[in-house]
């Protein structure tokens, strides 16, 4: 377990709570060496402790831990050190001073100070505020920096102080952190008290800073100087830090994203595996240094508590270490999921359907993705579309390079998964909530923990409860009952028969291509699956008594008999089941107070329940005629009917209704209404074909 070895002072995971934020602080002076970096302290000692004065510089790029580097260099000083040779000590951080004045005063005054505190040095703090005064005098910048040092003023106060400062009789070291981070002006006033070091033939300064920042720093103010040569002139010596062993990195990033994700999901499974997957697909070659790794846990400790039940941890991970390595990219990728996110036929899907043929699609969404990896810079190319290769099969599709082809690409059903590159849920990983129409999955869970070891009728009644809270959101509604098709197989018997029923109860306003209707009707059609004959029976019945609509239950139940459906059931079974919702249904439509099936429903719907009654049987099919010849004599309503006998070129209306009614009897209905009509071009349309079959007919 890494954890164990980090120290207490050392960002210790056991003793944080999962999501404390952990700053990105330098370890502390008496923190766990994490890192390995023995031997840079040893030579280190070693420097500033010999005879002669030295300039030491420490090196390493951002984030590389220098800063930890110094605090655990301390206490070797101060307790592995004879006393002989012990130094005294000035920690000072040169980037904070407001200016080089403040600068130079405030480390004189901090060599002072540490100096005093153990030893009684007459006229010091006059002298160096002398020194001072003279080195932040008006010198130009422009001069060179011993042409500087050559002026008899300037040297006179530094060797009266230099002679202040030897009658101690110890080492001083002078510690500068962070020198990378200064102005122009101030990194030179740093450089000059650097070079008149020499004449302080005790005191050493150690500087740690990354050469390349401090190169930058300096080229503004000499364009055309070599500024890495000119900091050779400052320091006698170069310590830099060693690369860190990356499987020592690999541990640390394992623990520390471990700790915090165990922290937000109690109970996760396979969480050190991801962890090691990520690392060896991507994370190794990002977090190359521990301030990275600490910034990511923090990341990740505060954006993924709000969708955590929403994502795939693994994507999620993925996704937020493209966004480190190529913000570009990530947003490139967020402003395009017509490329990006799975298309399946879905409600949620038509915002991404761009209305290409299929030719035009692929080669868009094929330049899309080139033109994403030519943008990547050269170092994170691989890496990043290795990465994105893994989180979206459209671009593993179209990348032939093997390099960028993760050999254990994760498997599965995305949308159970919640994967990112499901369209229903690519939005969560970018927005960090759930978007607003889409049914949480939190509520998800928390429903389903609701429907255990309830029995069919409380199980109805929640079920149906929560889809009527959702009556004003269309699409959030359509994905609740999506969501709850998605896992009634795992559901108890009960609790399946009861979220069928509920879904029945808020079949009142479905139209026959209604998403909620195609997926309560499979609901039902796999729940019979799970029951005996006789259990069937029951269940149907249910679900007539239960549906709020007779469209739904008249397609639902016309399912069960068809013979490419996986639930078809057999006809033994279906036929007391057809009978008993014939007769439900010439209740509900024949009863005086019932309003006219073309105002219950609109469009082609109520000729759909019609040609669904009459399926039911000889009789079911003789009650449908006979309701319909009522109904058309009534022009309002056959205006309506003759609205959908003639749509579309395509589609053969008059054909098909014609099973409704005898044709004979509706011309008689058309021409005694037709002074009242409105449809009067379906209705010359109608007459057209009726009398040209008349004619032909022998």
């Amino acid at each position: 377990m890494v954890a164990a070895c980090v120290g207490v002072r050392a960002w210790n995971i056991a003793e944080r709570t999962p999501l404390q934020f952990n700053n990105d602080d330098p370890l502390a002076e008496d923190g766990a060496d994490l890192l390995g970096r023995e031997n840079t302290i040893r030579a280190l000692v070693k420097l500033c402790t010999q005879d002669d004065p030295v300039s030491i510089a420490l090196t390493g790029g951002y984030g590389d831990g220098k800063t930890s580097v110094l605090n655990l260099l301390i206490p070797h000083l101060k307790n592995a050190v004879p006393k002989s040779t012990r130094p005294i000590i000035v920690r000072f951080n040169p980037w904070l001073p407001s200016d080089s004045v403040t600068l130079v005063y405030s480390l004189l005054n901090s060599i002072v100070e540490q100096v005093t505190a153990d030893y009684f040095v007459p006229g010091l703090s006059a002298t160096a505020r002398s020194y001072a005064r003279t080195l932040v005098g008006s010198i130009p910048y422009v001069k060179e920096l011993k042409i500087v040092f050559d002026e008899p003023s300037q040297q006179e106060k530094l060797s009266a102080l230099a002679k202040r400062v030897s009658s101690v009789g110890r080492r001083i070291l002078v510690v500068l952190d962070d020198i990378d981070r200064m102005q122009p002006e101030e990194l030179e006033t740093i450089l000059k008290i650097l070079k008149g070091s020499s004449e302080l033939k005790n005191v050493s300064f150690l500087s740690s800073f990354d050469k390349s920042e401090v190169a930058n720093i300096l080229r503004s103010k000499r364009p055309h100087q070599d500024t890495r040569l000119f900091m050779e002139k400052f320091f006698s010596s170069e310590v830099a830090l060693p690369k860190v062993d990356r499987e020592v990195l690999k541990k640390l990033f394992v623990a520390e994203l471990n700790g915090v994700l165990l922290g937000i999901l109690p109970g996760a499974q396979g969480v050190p595996k991801t962890l090691d997957e990520i690392w060896e697909w991507g994370g190794g070659a990002y977090f190359s240094n521990l301030r990275r790794i600490k910034q990511f846990r923090n990341y990740v400790a505060n954006s993924l508590p709000a969708v955590s039940n929403e994502v795939d941890l693994s994507d999620f991970l993925r996704l937020e270490i493209v966004r480190e390595m190529e913000p570009v990219a990530y947003e490139t990728v967020y402003l395009r999921p017509e490329v990006f996110a799975a298309r399946d036929l879905a409600l949620e899907a038509n915002r991404y359907f761009l209305g290409l043929d299929d030719k035009k699609d692929k080669e868009y969404r094929q330049k899309t993705i080139r033109d994403l990896e030519a943008s990547l810079k050269l170092e994170t190319r691989t890496t990043v579309m290795g990465l994105l290769s893994d989180l979206f099969p459209q671009i593993r599709q179209f990348l032939t390079d093997v390099e960028y082809r993760q050999p254990s690409a994760r498997q599965g059903d995305s949308e159970k998964l919640m994967r990112i590159s499901h369209h229903l849920h690519f939005r969560q990983y970018f927005v960090s909530r759930v978007p607003s129409e889409l049914y949480p999955r939190a509520e998800e869970l928390r429903l389903e923990s609701s429907l255990q070891g309830l029995d069919r009728a409380a199980a109805a009644e929640k079920v149906s409860g929560e889809f009527d809270s959702l009556n004003a959101e269309v699409e959030k509604r359509w994905h609740f009952v999506h969501t709850l098709s998605a896992n009634i197989n795992s559901m108890a018997k009960e609790e399946a028969i009861g979220v069928c029923l509920g879904l029945s109860r808020g079949s009142r306003e479905w139209s026959i291509d209604a998403f909620e209707l195609e997926e309560t009707v499979r609901d039902i059609g796999t729940t019979c699956k799970r029951l005996t004959a006789d259990e069937i029976q029951v269940f149907l019945r249910e679900v007539i008594d239960s549906s709020t609509s007779v469209l739904f239950t008249l397609v639902a139940i016309s399912r069960m008999e068809n013979k490419d459906a996986p639930y078809k059931l057999d006809a033994t079974v279906m036929a007391p089941i057809k009978g008993y919702l014939a007769s439900a249904v010439r209740e509900i439509l024949t009863k005086p107070s019932a309003p006219s099936v073309f105002d219950m429903y609109k469009g082609i719907d109520p000729n759909r329940v019609l040609l669904g009654w009459r399926a039911l049987g000889p009789q079911a099919a003789q009650d449908q005629e006979q309701y319909l010849l009522n109904e058309l004599d009534k022009p309002a309503v056959l205006d309506k009917f003759l609205a959908t006998l003639f749509r579309v070129d395509f589609i053969d209306d008059y054909e098909a209704l014609r099973p409704l009614i005898d044709y004979r009897k509706l011309s008689a209905l058309i021409q005694k209404h037709m002074i009242n009509l409105t449809n009067i071009r379906q209705a010359n349309a109608f007459f057209e074909r009726f009398n040209s079959e008349t004619k032909s007919s022998p």
